[in-house]
């Protein structure tokens, strides 16, 4: 009973003892006014346009056969799922890392499809996991 009359006492409203009737700390500290600091902040440098301009021209000139190995790879993934191929399959084959490894191409979908028969051919759990999707 002793235990229920002290959880009891914590929700009860509170008496007027001598803890209560001078205020606390943490009160007398939440009523004074705040201060005011400058908040230091870095300032990003903005590049110059003729240098964004270079570095387009560059990045244009790269050719597109050594697109990113993740970006083909989530293009085969797209695909695959679109035809119907469930994710799980694609993980426990680990058909997509194995197409990236694989596929030498050019990064756009025509090709990538062409592609995913001979894959497909040279790869049999993959072509287990794959038949009749695509």
């Amino acid at each position: 009973m002793n235990l229920w009359n002290t959880i009891k006492g914590w929700f009860s409203a509170p008496s007027a003892d001598e803890c209560c009737a001078e205020p606390h700390e943490h009160v007398e500290a939440a009523t004074t006014e705040p201060t005011m600091e400058a908040t230091p902040v870095e300032v990003e440098e903005t590049p110059e346009p003729e240098a964004v301009a270079a570095v387009a021209t560059v990045e244009a000139k790269q050719p597109q056969a050594a697109a990113n190995p993740a970006m083909i790879g989530e293009m085969f993934a797209h695909m695959c799922r679109e035809a119907g191929v469930k994710q799980r399959y694609l993980d426990s084959t680990n058909a997509v890392t194995l197409f990236q490894e694989w596929y030498t191409g050019e990064a756009n979908e025509e090709d990538i499809k062409a592609a995913i028969s001979e894959f497909k051919k040279l790869n049999p759990p993959v072509n287990a996991k794959f038949q009749g999707k695509i």
